[in-house]
């Protein structure tokens, strides 16, 4: 399993993979681990190559040594021991505003200039995302909240979505934010009201469940399905193109997806990692597609 994707400023891309970190620089594969958890779940590399990891009860970053090598230093040895049993695993990290955010769905983790300050979670958090520069989380009871200098902030109307797990969110023109569930479909948030996105693609998505996407610059987005790989639909919710297992994905479940500095678009599988050459003009269509 593959549950986050990120790239260096060299272009190395790197996975965080069941089994650690993975490295591809274009042509072979490293791998590498934390200290004392092997399962990474998120991974966020800053201006200065550092690659940030959160695992199970871990988090830290690697940093090249003289040779290239990737070194490990732990964040998290310095919690205090009761915390640091009940970490949890971090399933999030963003940078925003010089902090490093490593979320878990207990409790937030801010680092800054070598200090870790904690928020424990108002009740249940469960995601959480970064769209135009605004740092937003699901709390199971309070709704949407706003992360903002330390603090959680609740939103305007925003536990319509409670009974389910936001997977997305995604920026839409009008300062309109696009929100996809696993279960419950698409939906538009206008700050104000959440309604439900009615378009083809939701239709699409209510049948499949969706597991979040990715921005594909601000004309496209590519939304992760647990049943039916990818599809790629425009901001008015036509699809474009669907990329399943019968159009060469190694498995339907796409659990992370992330844009290169290519506009190509890597794929992170329930099992393995695809390659979308989205750039290409052409269209291949394998034996497999009859």
């Amino acid at each position: 399993q593959n549950w986050d994707i990120d790239q260096d400023k060299n272009g190395n891309l790197y996975f965080a993979n069941n089994n650690g970190l993975l490295k591809y620089d274009g042509s072979s594969w490293s791998k590498y681990n934390t200290s004392n958890s092997i399962e990474i779940r998120s991974l966020k590399i800053d201006n200065s190559g550092k690659i940030f990891v959160g695992c199970y009860n871990e988090f830290g970053y690697f940093k090249s040594n003289a040779k290239g090598k990737l070194e490990y230093f732990s964040i998290s040895k310095n919690l205090s021991k009761d915390v640091l049993k009940d970490i949890e695993y971090i399933w999030k990290i963003h940078i925003i505003n010089k902090e490093v955010i490593f979320q878990s769905f207990a409790r937030v983790f801010i680092y800054k200039e070598g200090k870790v300050t904690t928020i424990e979670a108002p009740n249940r958090l469960q995601f959480s995302f970064i769209v135009n520069n605004h740092l937003y989380l699901q709390d199971m009871n309070l709704g949407i909240l706003e992360y903002k200098n330390g603090k959680l902030y609740t939103l305007k109307n925003a536990t319509t979505l409670n009974n389910t797990e936001i997977w997305g969110m995604f920026p839409l023109p009008d300062n309109k934010i696009l929100i996809t569930t696993i279960d419950k479909g698409l939906f538009i948030y206008d700050h104000a009201t959440i309604q439900p996105w009615n378009t083809e693609v939701n239709n699409f998505i209510k049948k499949n469940s969706s597991l979040g996407g990715a921005s594909i610059g601000d004309k496209f987005i590519a939304l992760n399905t647990v049943l039916n790989g990818i599809i790629i639909c425009d901001l008015k919710g036509n699809i474009i193109q669907h990329i399943n297992r019968k159009k060469g994905l190694q498995n339907n479940t796409v659990l992370t997806s992330f844009l290169d500095n290519n506009k190509n678009l890597w794929l992170g599988l329930d099992n393995g990692i695809t390659f979308v050459n989205e750039n290409s003009p052409f269209t291949y269509f394998g034996f497999s597609y009859n």
